[in-house]
């Protein structure tokens, strides 16, 4: 079967949601709430494993009482745990936030992975790397740096490493040589400024991404790579010319863009994983298509029933509903 790593932040999420943005010292009665696992790289191992795939989480939780909630939601959903601040005792990393309907805006506060970073001192598992060695793909998120040092070898020498860049983290500087694709919001900047998929070119993607919500999504590689963008080549030369793309995104109702861009991430590396030769814009148009599917339904979970299930190992092709 398919193996599929995610390297990173899980967050419990407590969403409400209101029609309007709530204002200034504004007490309002939340219309729905919901309590989930959250966190780019939960979000993408949760949308991982509902495509049918074999689907493991390497992330920070403890054994405070909200960790279990979300550790018995991402179980419930198919994720594989392994927990590398097993036996921290402080909560896990919680953000608040709060969905407007009217216009699938939301505001999120969170600590992120300050919460458990100083329990997130790894010692290297050789059962783990045995395990991200043969992963048909690997996700990271930029999360816990000593995770990604603890694993820098299996991360840099795998074939089809994808780094989520949602926002800039030193953390990511010694991969982004080593990824097959760097996949970026449309916030995300680099130290250096400038053209994001060109700057993220020059230090050595071979594909750079970056989403933009319902504009299209765009994609950089340099010309004339002898097995596609996607092959691992060596040496790079960095003096051909730079191939741009732009692959359209299903215009949808959105009523929820939370985790959208992690749905982006997880559908891109199971298709990654899957169809390893096809085309990027196979895989980018994959992504989209499920990203604008979770836009469309409300809370974090309720689109999974509309997720299409992998069939013989690869990732579907069809449309999901």
């Amino acid at each position: 079967m398919t193996r599929i790593m995610m390297l990173g932040l899980t967050t419990v999420d407590v969403v409400h949601v209101h029609t309007d943005a709530v204002r200034p010292n504004e007490k309002v009665r939340a219309e729905h709430q919901f309590l989930a696992a959250g966190g780019p790289a939960a979000n993408a191992a949760v949308l991982a494993a509902a495509l049918g795939f074999e689907t493991h989480l390497v992330t920070a939780l403890g054994v405070h009482p909200l960790a279990q909630l979300v550790r018995a939601d991402l179980q419930d959903h198919g994720v594989r745990l392994h927990d590398v601040a097993a036996d921290a005792s402080g909560p896990p990393p919680l953000s608040l936030v709060r969905l407007a309907t009217a216009s699938a805006e939301r505001s999120v506060s969170s600590l992120n992975d300050g919460a458990l970073a100083e329990h997130c001192v790894p010692t290297r598992d050789p059962a783990l790397a045995t395990l991200l060695l043969g992963a048909d793909a690997v996700l990271i998120d930029g999360y816990y740096p000593e995770l990604l040092d603890a694993y820098h070898a299996q991360l840099a020498g795998h074939d089809h490493l994808v780094i989520d860049l949602g926002s800039w983290k030193e953390s990511y500087a010694p991969l982004l040589a080593h990824a097959a694709i760097v996949a970026a919001s449309a916030d995300a900047t680099l130290p250096e400024g400038g053209d994001l998929l060109l700057a993220l070119m020059e230090r050595g993607a071979r594909v750079a991404v970056q989403t933009a919500g319902a504009d299209p999504v765009r994609a950089a590689w340099r010309e004339g790579e002898p097995n596609g963008p996607l092959a691992r080549q060596a040496p790079r030369d960095g003096a051909r010319a730079l191939h741009r793309e732009s692959v359209p995104v299903p215009q949808v109702e959105a009523r929820d863009t939370l985790g959208a861009g992690d749905v982006f991430h997880g559908a891109l590396t199971a298709s990654l994983a899957a169809r390893p030769h096809d085309p990027l814009t196979s895989h980018l148009t994959f992504a989209a298509r499920l990203a604008a599917l979770r836009c469309r339904h409300l809370g974090p979970r309720t689109y999974l029933a509309h997720v299409p299930s992998a069939r013989g190992g690869a990732a579907p092709t069809s449309h999901p509903s």
